[in-house]
């Protein structure tokens, strides 16, 4: 049964459609959910990070909503059950194709266990199912196996068309569905004017085995955690290969490991002659360490393998709708930023959305912050992945360019948290509620102009390297590091990863965020990340 009108109809299921429909209908608002396929339903973005994990943080204790941050931290794996695994790293292992993997070019940036605990491999057809029952609890009707045939929108209701022949209608829609976003195909609103190429090739399989089996141990790679205990990616020149391990911890009952294979189409076309399980197994076996992880692994599904999977639109907004996270836009897994993206468009989505139902004016203005926020997030994140690719060129290069990615990853959590503790010290939530506390937040670097010249300079940098040119390499990987070190203002514990293959765990705990004595010491940027914070962390 549907009610005459909803006030916001929402069209997918996933995480963020269905966050966004549990905080509207706690919020009173009546919320319609409409999905095409039915929970519990395969999907990626399997790999957390520390931002996003802060916002699901800052948007169950702005809403009053606890059950939001259950996927923050591995410390709720008891409430979310033992399907998912733990993340305690990034790391990357470097390939040349022919040759057996250098073991002193393997890179891993550790993920602090302080003060929220280490990140998790979240199982998507369970957290998916999660966050949708939540939606329900709190009051959103949610109707799956529903597809939509068409809208009709004009300055006053949402006009739904099923294919059933039933209608729904809303005064505002949000499209939360994907690629195959059903306003971004009506109103023609995809653009691929981006910088990064890359299509997929993944699976989920069991049989593989931990790199170290087949490589050196933890102790030989002078590592904090065993590579298994963290998402593993493996690098080479035009791609990279994910493997997300769910059973990486002992209360997980889940065999699974997530796995995919991405490739710069300009470089490795698609074998079209061959499956995609076929072309998967042809390809790796280029790089010896690779095979050996993976050349025994059963998939449990079957093989998905695409076009260039890069995306954006021309618009986020109009006329009483909004696209939301992959509906809007996609670049690559790489950093794992989505879901982020996603999460931060929420925060924002959410004041803008309430207010206009309650002053009954859905003017598209009223969510020019909105649209302003997703593009920059996706220009950023587009630079950023399509630098890492160029960088992939030469393991020397490559070990420069992770610093950026590194220290602007951790400054941005930073100023994420920050936000939060300066909200409870002020005793005014305000700031996190009206949806726009990130408006100089740009995915990396926490707003922080130094960063963003620095980042620049970075990439100026890398587009004038010559890959064929190993004296020019050697050359501009050094001017690379050399602006990392005119920057006195690197945090120490990220200036020890100019010359360490890991960040040092010791150093990650409560005193890192202290003003003074902690990882900042210089007035600006002591006032840009702390503000007034209290004589706690002075």
């Amino acid at each position: 049964m549907f009610r005459s009108k909803y006030d916001i109809a929402i069209i997918g299921s996933g995480i963020g459609g269905s966050i966004l429909a549990t905080i509207l209908a706690k919020e009173g608002l009546k919320i319609v959910v409409l999905e095409g396929n039915q929970h519990p339903k395969f999907a990626i973005g399997e790999s957390m990070i520390l931002e996003s994990s802060e916002i699901f943080r800052q948007l169950a204790e702005t809403y009053g909503i606890p059950e939001i941050a259950y996927y923050s931290s591995e410390n709720f794996t008891p409430l979310v059950g033992s399907t998912h695994g733990v993340k305690r790293h990034f790391s990357y292992m470097y390939h040349r194709k022919d040759h057996e993997e250098d073991s002193n070019e393997l890179m891993m940036a550790n993920i602090p266990k302080e003060p929220y605990g280490h990140e998790m491999h979240i199982y998507r057809q369970d957290c998916d199912y999660f966050y949708c029952s939540l939606a329900i609890k709190y009051g959103a009707d949610i109707h799956q196996n529903t597809n939509i045939i068409d809208l009709e929108i004009d300055d006053s209701n949402v006009e739904i068309k099923l294919v059933d022949g039933r209608t729904i209608n809303s005064n505002y829609i949000v499209d939360a569905s994907g690629f195959k976003s059903i306003l971004a195909n009506k109103y023609k609103l995809r653009s691929y004017d981006l910088e990064t190429h890359s299509r997929a090739i993944f699976t989920h399989a069991v049989d593989i085995p931990s790199f170290h089996k087949v490589a050196n141990s933890q102790k030989q790679y002078g590592i904090p955690y065993s590579l298994h205990e963290g998402t593993l990616h493996h690098v080479f020149e035009g791609g990279w290969l994910w493997v997300i391990p769910f059973d990486n911890h002992k209360e997980s009952t889940n065999h699974l490991c997530s796995v995919g294979l991405l490739l710069d189409p300009r470089v490795f076309p698609e074998r079209s002659e061959l499956s995609a399980e076929e072309e998967f197994f042809e390809f790796i076996q280029r790089f010896p360490g690779i095979h050996k992880q993976l050349k025994n692994l059963k998939s449990v599904r079957v093989w998905t393998r695409t076009g260039r999977i890069q995306y954006s639109t021309k618009k986020v907004i109009g006329n009483r709708f909004c696209l939301l996270g992959h509906a809007a836009c996609f670049i690559d897994p790489l950093f794992s930023k989505g879901l982020y993206l996603t999460l931060t468009s929420i925060q924002n989505l959410v004041p803008k959305l309430i207010k206009s139902k309650n002053d009954n004016n859905f003017e598209t203005v009223r969510f020019q912050t909105y649209e302003d926020t997703v593009f920059r997030f996706v220009e950023a994140n587009d630079k950023l992945i399509s630098g890492a690719y160029k960088s992939f060129g030469d393991f020397r290069v490559w070990r420069k360019y992770i610093i950026l990615w590194v220290l602007g990853a951790y400054l941005e959590y930073l100023k994420l948290v920050l936000l939060r503790f300066n909200a409870h010290y002020s005793g005014d939530m305000k700031d996190m509620s009206s949806g726009d506390s990130n408006l100089n937040l740009r995915l990396v670097g926490g707003g922080f102009d130094k960063f963003n010249k620095l980042e620049k300079e970075i990439y100026k940098i890398l587009d004038s390297i010559n890959f064929k040119d190993t004296f020019d390499i050697e050359k501009k990987s050094q001017s690379i590091l050399n602006e990392f070190i005119k920057a006195e203002w690197i945090p120490f514990t990220i200036k020890r990863y100019f010359v360490e293959n890991h960040l040092n765990s010791n150093q990650y705990n409560l005193a890192f965020l202290k003003n003074k004595g902690g990882i900042f010491g210089v007035s600006d940027y002591r006032n840009h990340f702390f503000g007034k914070l209290p004589s706690l962390w002075m």
